[in-house]
């Protein structure tokens, strides 16, 4: 299926013990259930869970440094992400433990070498904003224009982590 033939129907409908809650003619898969069921247990007020593998996501996440303040998008997300390190294919469910607790406080986390970027949301709309400047803020710095002197670099200051409802 195409990304421009879904909709909302075709989406698969899965329960907290990962099996689909109607008949469906997809496969469910069972790493990607196990990050999200994680963060919806854990979390009440993850209405909205988005979990992607874009390139620039995925070349963020391979440097130790991670995300850094070399942009303005980045500087929404500076002291503001949460960092999980790669442990293979997510199947094993006592890293949904893990993953919360790196997770914390934060709406964002970049899963290290596994090359995902997760945001959390209230909303559908949250969830979604904030992984699109995710990905925008991934994308420029990983450009040949970035500037790790940049002007954003020095004007980033050190915050505190921030709860969920305050981002």
């Amino acid at each position: 299926m195409l990304f421009n033939e879904i909709t909302a129907s075709s989406l698969v409908k899965v329960g907290f013990d990962g099996l689909p809650l109607s008949p469906i003619d997809h496969d469910v898969n069972p790493a990607g259930f196990t990050i999200h069921r994680a963060i919806h247990l854990a979390c009440p007020d993850a209405v909205c869970v988005l979990h992607t593998h874009t390139v620039a996501g995925v070349a963020v996440a391979s440097l130790d440094a991670g995300l850094q303040p070399v942009n303005q998008w980045a500087l929404q997300f500076h002291n503001r992400v949460a960092y999980h390190e790669y442990e293979g294919i997510a199947l094993d469910l006592d890293e949904r433990g893990r993953l919360i607790a790196d997770l914390g406080k934060y709406k964002v986390m970049i899963l290290r070498n596994h090359g995902g970027l997760l945001t959390v949301g209230a909303k559908i709309a949250e969830a979604f904003i904030l992984m699109m400047n995710l990905d925008r803020a991934c994308a420029v710095s990983r450009s040949p224009s970035s500037r790790p002197d940049s002007p954003c670099a020095s004007s980033a200051k050190p915050s505190a982590k921030r709860p969920r409802g305050n981002m």
